[in-house]
């Protein structure tokens, strides 16, 4: 009568790897007792996102800001989007690097404008500027 219980390793050799057998890779073949497959990826859409944003912050003084700004609302959506299918762990980061991306925008456009009015209504003297000066003509 055949044995009811699965043959069992071979004699000799390697026994199988991590990963081989049943289960989502925990040594020897076993499943997760929890059934979760162990905790999800980090997210690096989240990670660029909050990069992007502080670089576009920090840029943001020179109007180079909107650039990594708009790539870092683009990138946290994208974090966002995977955190909240589980696919990622930190969806906080992503949360963040929109929220700088937005700042960084802002103050891009509010850099804009302050130079383009500067431009159109100040004169520089000898280091100077003279703002809307009756006493100081236009160049």
């Amino acid at each position: 009568m055949p044995s009811p219980y699965p043959a069992g390793p071979p004699a000799y050799g390697q026994p199988p790897g991590y990963g081989t057998g049943y289960g989502t890779g925990y040594p020897g073949g076993y499943a997760d007792p929890y059934g979760y497959g162990g905790p999800p990826a980090r997210n690096g859409f989240g990670v660029a996102s909050l990069v992007l944003g502080v670089i576009g912050l920090v840029t943001s003084l020179f109007v180079l800001g909107i650039v990594p700004g708009v790539l870092a609302i683009v990138f946290g959506a994208l974090g966002r989007g995977r955190a909240a299918r589980r696919e990622a762990s930190n969806g906080g980061m992503a949360v963040a690097g929109i929220v700088l991306g937005v700042l960084a925008v802002i103050a891009s456009i509010v850099f804009i404008a302050v130079y383009v009015y500067v431009h159109k209504h100040c004169v520089d003297v000898d280091g100077h500027l003279h703002c809307n000066d009756p006493d100081y003509p236009k160049a």
